[in-house]
């Protein structure tokens, strides 16, 4: 077992920020079995929603890096596979927010925030931002302070410190349609 990912919870559409370090060896075959299962409460059996088998070659040779299956039970499973030079440090961030925006007025509209934040980077072929580091919500606040976060510079930015990352705050929704509060884009050296 390689291991597991973060639980996203209420997302049918999961975007998980745990990578998982392959070594590889060109020309030789090497498949992966990837597992999906819906978390349930303590004390109860995990429910497999399905899995699919990647060869890590077809990966690489497919366009960007990413391959697509189909789920026998429904839904689509997509795997990408990217060259990580070693690490270069880590870096470590805590960040804290002073009256963000209220996107979430709630009954009454008194309701406020659950604000959680995903730090991202910017794929070399404009797929994208690709998020390596998500913090928990914290409910009912426009003043959140978030546990420090630690990244390695290697999954962020290449060891590149010049290289754009983003923040973005979004507000926690149970549905998965979660809000934008509002992001910045920034390099490790800035």
């Amino acid at each position: 077992t390689l291991g597991v990912t973060e639980t996203v919870k209420d997302d049918l559409n999961p975007i998980w920020t745990k990578f998982f370090n392959i070594n590889y060896e060109l020309g030789k075959l090497k498949v992966i079995n990837v597992g999906i299962f819906d978390k349930m409460k303590d004390g109860e059996t995990d429910k497999t929603m399905g899995s699919a088998a990647f060869e890590i070659g077809d990966i690489l040779g497919s366009k960007r890096n990413i391959t697509a299956k189909r789920l026998r039970n429904g839904g689509v499973l997509f795997a990408k596979v990217r060259h990580v030079p070693r690490a270069d440090g880590d870096l470590y961030i805590k960040l804290r927010g002073f009256n963000v925006k209220n996107v979430d007025r709630g009954f009454l509209r008194r309701g406020k925030s659950d604000p959680y934040f995903e730090i991202s980077y910017l794929e070399d072929d404009s797929a994208g931002w690709t998020p390596v580091a998500r913090s928990k919500k914290i409910s009912h606040t426009l003043n959140p302070c978030w546990k420090p976060t630690e990244v390695a510079l290697d999954r962020l930015c290449d060891n590149d410190r010049d290289k754009a990352i983003r923040i973005t705050v979004l507000d926690h929704e149970r549905s998965g349609k979660h809000q934008l509060i509002g992001s910045v884009e920034a390099t490790v050296n800035t």
